[in-house]
């Protein structure tokens, strides 16, 4: 498949080139994009027929228009010679990316297809069906409808969709985009040569017209295997063969580290594939489990789905340095590990695709109160089997070390060894104290529902004996209680072990959801130690295990944040993100000027602050927590203003050249009176300087109102 890419970018430089069609190798069968036309730009194929328009999607790409009203379709014709190859053991594989206006279409209505009724010879059909894709073959004479793709929502219309074919002389397998939707296995029997090979019709008792956009269609010989997808992915989309198109070599580092922002040695493995770029998933350990256990969860995601993947122990698991922590300073860890690679594996990571991640156990936790620390940064979550709410887990845990673990992960976040917290409700236990809020401020229950902006895939064994499935329940239950509105999935499988429930399915999640996500303007969020998105950061300096709330707004070039803790009263960090180096802003603690930012210089009022602004970024310090409202109010002169100072400006350079004519006239009136003869009339000259001076007075005077109005009104 490669070769076929490599090809295709050959192809479609030399058609731009010389701007005919040219033969091509035997991989590449058939190839409309509709960019130049209906022409098939593998062997120079004239259809019979028309398109109703050609919409522009952009980029010089084009898609053409079907329009049922107007009977619009393409017609091949048949007997051609590479259909012969679309008979042999070898297999095809057909690749279109399409669109429809209308999910009510009844029947089936062409997409395309190889079809006669007489005899029941479908070589393959793609087809629209009432708010489906779907499939039809012929295997040995006998009919088969495979369903591809259920397209019924509102916001499936005008969307387009990547479907791709893929026959190996046994099997059908059918994506949709790098997704495996359905697999059967089947010989398809030899179709008459004669059959003519059609693109938006399907001729069945009667004529069956597409109503959407079709932008590509393309036939190549033989089977793609599911690595190649991403790379015939971004031709379909793009009309050039992929930033992956060439030698693609998987590979793997394992047992590698990083150091993060605390200096701590993190050790994690990555997956990638030289010559390829993919959107980033991570996963994490969990509670007793180091990352090795997970190799054979994450590396699929890289092998099936295109991504590059990596697995992590957070800190002081396996090789990571550090004191174990529980759903606390862990996320960080994560999140330092993505940012890593997005700096130093850039050619490997497909931003545009997102960042995304899953885990089990003690990971599914963190999956979700990560999500909620960083609301806008996961694009998708699979959480399974997750420690959600570890409050309820102390209460439930069935194996005697955990709540011992729990305690001692949860009271040593900063200083290992000084003190062991317990949840709210119980005895102390080996002299640990109570503290209900270090425990409800590592809970995926509290903090995920409320922040996250994710698209969130959550299971769970309905008899898991180790991590009770009522921590999902409470979940689930805050997300409908929170009215949340982004895409949302939770499943409770039959089963009586600690173990994964469908990891497949949260694998597909996770590749159905690329993308990225922002955050609004103006909200609110939850606090647990932190929460950072891509506008903000607030932190509590001294321990993760405390919460509070922030409202912020962010219009334009001003920004307001209003910071409330429950209990917490130390230094808190405030970081402002991509703030305008060439503005002037005021920057104001609970109304109270602290500092102003005027092109890109601080100028601090209160040093208790420690203002910074760097790269963009503007941090300060709140040296003592209660209630305090950070906000930055650009510094805007009005339009009056502006209007009086350029009049007294323009009034003084106007008075300044009228006291220069005058001295100039009395210089030159003296010179003409002395050299003239009629000696100096010391009257005149008298006269002229009074002149002179009373204009003076007059200019320093108009100068001076002007500028008391401009005050006064400035």
């Amino acid at each position: 498949m490669r070769t076929k890419l490599l090809f295709l970018t050959f192809l479609m430089l030399l058609i731009m080139a010389i701007g005919v069609s040219a033969d091509v190798s035997n991989d590449l069968l058939f190839h409309v994009d509709f960019n130049n036309g209906v022409e098939d730009l593998a062997g120079g194929l004239i259809p019979t027929g028309s398109v109703s328009e050609y919409i522009s999607l952009g980029s010089d790409n084009y898609a053409a228009r079907f329009d049922p009203d107007e009977d619009n379709y393409l017609n091949y014709g048949g007997n051609h010679d590479f259909f012969n190859k679309l008979n042999d053991s070898s297999g095809f594989t057909l690749a279109t990316r399409v669109s429809v206006n209308s999910n009510t279409q009844t029947l089936a209505y062409g997409v395309v297809s190889r079809y006669i009724r007489d005899g029941n010879q479908r070589q393959f059909i793609i087809a629209n069906e009432e708010g489906t894709f779907n499939s039809y073959t012929s295997p040995d004479g006998a009919f088969t409808n495979i369903l591809i793709k259920n397209f019924t929502g509102t916001g499936d219309i005008d969307t387009y969709y990547n479907l791709i074919y893929n026959y190996n002389g046994t099997h059908i397998k059918q994506y949709v985009n790098t997704t495996l939707v359905s697999e059967e296995e089947l010989s398809i029997a030899d179709v008459d040569l004669s059959i003519a090979l059609e693109i938006g019709r399907l001729d069945l008792d009667s004529v069956k017209i597409i109503n959407g956009s079709i932008d590509h269609v393309s036939i190549f010989d033989g089977s793609v295997s599911e690595v190649e997808l991403p790379d015939l992915i971004e031709f379909m989309e793009t009309g050039v063969a992929g930033t992956s198109a060439g030698p693609a070599t998987p590979v793997d580092m394992l047992d590698i580290n990083y150091t993060n922002s605390e200096g701590l040695s993190i050790a994690f493995d990555l997956y990638y594939t030289e010559g390829r770029k993919g959107p980033l998933v991570l996963m994490a350990d969990s509670w007793g489990s180091t990352k090795d256990s997970y190799r054979d969860e994450i590396e699929p995601m890289r092998t099936n789905y295109g991504f590059v993947s990596t697995v992590l122990n957070t800190r002081g698991k396996g090789a990571s340095e550090g004191h174990r922590d529980a759903l606390g300073y862990e996320c960080k860890d994560i999140y330092e590990l993505s940012e890593y690679l997005r700096e130093n594996y850039a050619e490997y990571i497909n931003e545009s695709e997102g960042i995304h991640f899953m885990g089990y156990s003690a990971a599914g936790g963190k999956a979700t109160v990560c999500s909620g620390r960083y609301p806008d940064y996961f694009t998708s979550i699979y959480a399974t089997a997750g420690l959600i709410n570890i409050t309820k887990w102390y209460a439930t845990a069935i194996t005697p070390t955990d709540p011992p673990s729990c305690r001692e992960r949860v009271g040593n976040s900063v200083n290992p060894g000084v003190v062991e917290y317990h949840p709210a409700g119980f005895p102390p236990v080996d002299d640990s104290i109570e503290n209900h809020e270090a425990y409800v401020a590592r809970e995926g229950s509290y903090l995920g529902p409320y922040n996250t902006l994710s698209s969130v895939f959550i299971s769970h064994n309905d008899g898991d004996p180790r991590v009770t499935h009522n921590v999902t329940l409470d979940y689930n239950q805050s997300w409908h209680e929170l009215g949340k509105t982004q895409d949302y999935y939770i499943e409770i499988c039959d089963s009586n072990i600690h173990a994964m429930c469908n990891l497949e399915g949260g694998q597909q999640w996770i590749n159905e959801h690329r993308g990225v996500i922002t955050s609004p303007t103006s909200g609110d969020y939850r606090i647990g130690g932190w929460v950072e998105t891509k506008k903000f950061k607030v932190e509590f300096l001294e321990d993760v295990g405390y919460l509070g709330h922030v409202n912020y707004d962010f219009t334009d070039n001003a920004f307001s944040l209003t910071v409330t803790t429950e209990t917490y009263e130390g230094p808190t960090e405030i970081i402002i993100k991509e703030v305008a180096s060439n503005i002037e802003l005021e920057i104001t603690d609970n109304s109270v000027l602290i500092a102003t930012l005027n092109n890109g210089v601080i100028n601090e009022i209160d040093s208790s602050y420690n203002i910074i602004y760097s790269s963009g970024d503007l941090s300060l310090t709140l040296p003592h927590m209660s209630t305090h409202t950070i906000q930055g109010t650009e510094v805007i002169k009005n339009l009056a203003c502006n209007s009086i100072s350029e009049q007294v400006y323009e009034s003084f350079n106007l008075g300044v050249v009228a006291l220069i004519i005058l001295v100039a006239a009395l210089i030159i009136g003296i010179l003409m009176s002395a050299f003239g003869g009629s000696g100096i009339d010391a009257t005149a000259i008298g006269a002229t300087i009074s002149m002179i001076i009373v204009s003076a007075i007059l200019f320093v005077v108009g100068v001076a109102v002007f500028g008391m109005i401009s005050g006064a009104i400035c």
